[in-house]
């Protein structure tokens, strides 16, 4: 029998000098006395990092809520990424509407 402790931590600047912060941790025992399984570390550190955001984009502090907010969502495409388009070949460029 061995012990596995997950844990997530993440803080946001306010904007006003400040930051906000929260931490939140899990502790439980594993039947594994080899080697935990990896999976369910990496699903419990997912489920502590959501909800760690998650009450974090309930701040009262404006900053600290986008923020929080923006990182629960994931990533957003990079400005300097290309967006594929392609005309048919039987339209004609002047054909288009701009």
């Amino acid at each position: 029998m061995s012990q596995i402790s997950v844990s997530y931590d993440r803080k946001f600047s306010d904007g006003n000098y400040g930051s906000e912060g929260l931490a939140m941790s899990w502790t439980g025992e594993s039947d594994d006395e080899v080697r935990p399984d990896i999976g369910q570390i990496d699903e419990l550190l997912v489920l502590l990092r959501r909800l760690v955001l998650e009450q974090l984009a309930r701040s009262q502090a404006e900053r600290v809520r986008w923020a929080a907010y923006r990182e629960l969502q994931g990533p957003h495409p990079k400005p300097d990424d290309k967006l594929a388009v392609t005309v048919p070949e039987d339209v004609s460029l002047e054909d288009l509407p701009f």
